[in-house]
């Protein structure tokens, strides 16, 4: 699979409505951002793009299609700094400690279960993510508030750490872009949207959890997180279910 095969398809998925364009337009098009692309790539990506597309919107049609909702709580990074306020310069350089991936619990669409996942005793996630990529791959879509700027993105450069492989796109329904799309909340956090339609809040907490998991790994503390992110999750499928017949995935 071509390099130029892979930005193009990347790009089809983050805008669906180039799949209407022919190739020779879409290769202006992509030339016009800076980037060049072959005719033959173009042509190849369009054609499996539309047909993978169909495929998708057909299992919704049909009520088969496998959706994935989910969330991750993630560590602090841990660094050297002579003082706090605002405006600092803190460089990449000052990084001691890697932010990780703490826990991600899950559900699929249309079952009551709520699956949860944390990194071992180490505080490696590299298992943890070896599972939950298999669990993503089985998915014809994805679910999550700020997904696409935040939790795949995240998952993605975990993965890309520890050499794991993953899928080149994965379609995702992020709730915080309908939400800032279709309508005016007057916030778009998850917490106040699922409160605003009706269905609770979120597990009220505060940094002292992180604190008593990554600094001192604290079971107790543990099983706390797992409890806020597995209702999360909860909160997240109800909001979800309220704004898919706005945007159709």
């Amino acid at each position: 699979m071509s390099k130029d095969y892979n930005i193009i398809t990347t790009f089809l998925q983050e805008k669906k409505g180039y799949l209407k364009e022919g190739s020779g337009r879409l290769r202006v098009i992509l030339e016009a951002k800076g980037i060049k692309v072959s005719k033959k790539a173009c042509r190849a990506a369009l054609r499996d793009s539309r047909a993978k597309e169909k495929e998708v919107v057909q299992k919704f049609k049909n009520n088969e299609a496998r959706v994935l909702i989910y969330d991750i709580e993630t560590s602090y990074n841990i660094g050297k700094f002579w003082r706090c306020g605002y405006n600092l310069n803190i460089n990449p350089t000052d990084i001691i400690k890697e932010r990780k991936v703490i826990c991600i619990s899950y559900q699929w669409e249309g079952e009551d279960q709520i699956y949860n996942l944390s990194w071992d005793s180490e505080q490696d996630d590299k298992f943890l993510l070896e599972q939950f990529i298999e669990v993503m791959n089985e998915a014809d879509l994805l679910v999550a508030h700020n997904g696409d700027r935040y939790d795949l993105k995240f998952i993605k450069t975990r993965a890309l750490y520890h050499g794991l492989p993953m899928l080149l796109n994965y379609p995702q329904f992020d709730t915080l872009k309908v939400a800032k799309k279709k309508f005016m909340f007057n916030s778009n956090k998850l917490d106040y949207i699922a409160e605003y339609l009706g269905f609770g809040n979120k597990i009220k907490t505060n940094m002292k959890l992180w604190d008593d998991i990554i600094l001192h790994k604290c079971p107790i503390a543990m099983k706390q997180m797992l409890d806020y992110c597995d209702m999360d999750v909860e909160l997240l499928g109800k909001v979800y279910r309220k704004l898919v017949s706005w945007e159709v995935p």
